[in-house]
């Protein structure tokens, strides 16, 4: 069981599948992350790549987001977020795509999300290749665009039309703050 740090939901404990590969994003980052977006959240659409069991996008809900738009590839974990979502009885602010970022990337972003968050598995490399294909949609203007990363995985000052805006350091993890330029 992991808990939600803000907002509504503060103090709620939301479930996470024993021995999973789901990293859930620590209270600190997660904190520090909403932190900076808190003029942002309120009233927006918030898209959550690499959702795990849904705790960023819960906590973005939690914390007065409108709508998350949830994409996940692994089905046992999508479960388990749909499962969090009954839980806290906000399933109608939720749409949950069960597929790989890159590929559910199009779909989602049909929702004209104000926020877009990633947390791809560091191991990966997935940063420059999210950000590069969202430099190629069609963003709202004021779209932002959050990635949560390892400190040593270096990221661009800019990504097509995303350009680098603030970064962030908690322990080995980064947060980079990509804005339209």
């Amino acid at each position: 069981m992991i808990r939600i740090t803000g907002g509504e939901f503060r103090g709620r404990k939301i479930k996470s599948p024993p021995g999973s590969f789901s990293r859930p994003t620590i209270d600190r980052v997660r904190k520090a992350l909403f932190d900076i977006l808190q003029d942002s959240i309120l009233g927006s659409v918030f898209l959550d790549l690499y959702s795990g069991v849904g705790l960023v996008g819960i906590e973005a809900l939690s914390r007065g987001a409108d709508k998350v738009i949830f994409v996940e590839k692994d089905q046992n974990l999508v479960r388990v977020l749909k499962e969090n979502l009954r839980l806290l009885n906000i399933h109608d602010k939720g749409v949950v795509f069960n597929a790989d970022a890159a590929a559910a990337l199009p779909q989602a972003i049909r929702f004209k999300p104000d926020i877009i968050f990633l947390d791809p598995p560091y191991s990966e490399g997935d940063i420059p290749k999210i950000l590069g294909r969202l430099s190629l949609v069609d963003l709202k203007e004021n779209c932002l665009a959050a990635a949560q990363h390892s400190v040593k995985e270096k990221v661009l000052d800019h990504y097509g039309i995303l350009k680098l805006k603030r970064q962030e350091r908690y322990g080995e993890t980064m947060l980079s703050f990509f804005r339209i330029r």
